[in-house]
């Protein structure tokens, strides 16, 4: 009966400490615009990021469509690094950027960004992003998808809508986190 007392109180931990991560993401919901350049926002969501791991990533995000165009972007915050989206950046980082043309590191309001710049293939829209990550296990990223443009956008677009992301406050509420 202890046995089975201790499973029931290991499940509750478990439970209760998944739900802490995504309560702290919330912290990051004002930081998501509400409209983004001529693109209108759909709710701002938080959610899991890495269920499997011990140490679960959490996410806000907001998407954006433009009602008079067929763009559409993403704004996501990632907090915590085990999830997959922290580990596709860091591959990035470390073993794609300045050996691929398309991915290099771009200044955007004073803050060193990652910005990959995709091209349309059939399989696949255009689709352009950019990564802010102030501290480890903080990223701000935007995704920023043109059906029918190659590319998506202009290098010159991408960094005009950086300029529009919170990064500055983004930066200090990171800092303000141990």
């Amino acid at each position: 009966m202890r046995i089975g007392y201790r499973v029931v109180l290991a499940c509750l931990l478990v439970l209760a400490s998944l739900g802490g991560a995504a309560l702290d993401c919330k912290v990051w919901l004002p930081l998501l615009p509400q409209d983004f350049d001529d693109m209108l926002g759909d709710e701002a969501l938080v959610y899991q990021a890495g269920l499997s791991k011990p140490k679960a990533a959490c996410v806000a995000r907001r998407e954006y469509i433009s009602p008079k165009s067929l763009r559409k972007a993403t704004i996501m915050i990632l907090q915590g690094e085990n999830s997959e989206s922290w580990g596709y950046y860091d591959i990035e980082r470390l073993l794609v950027v300045g050996k691929v043309p398309n991915v290099t590191w771009e200044s955007v309001s004073g803050y060193k960004i990652l910005l990959h710049m995709w091209v349309e293939s059939q399989s696949y829209p255009a689709r352009n992003y950019m990564v802010f990550s102030p501290k480890e296990g903080f990223f701000l990223r935007l995704d920023l998808e043109s059906p029918g443009e190659q590319p998506a956008v202009a290098k010159q677009e991408m960094l005009r809508l950086g300029e529009l992301l919170p990064l500055a406050k983004f930066a200090a509420e990171c800092a303000k986190i141990r």
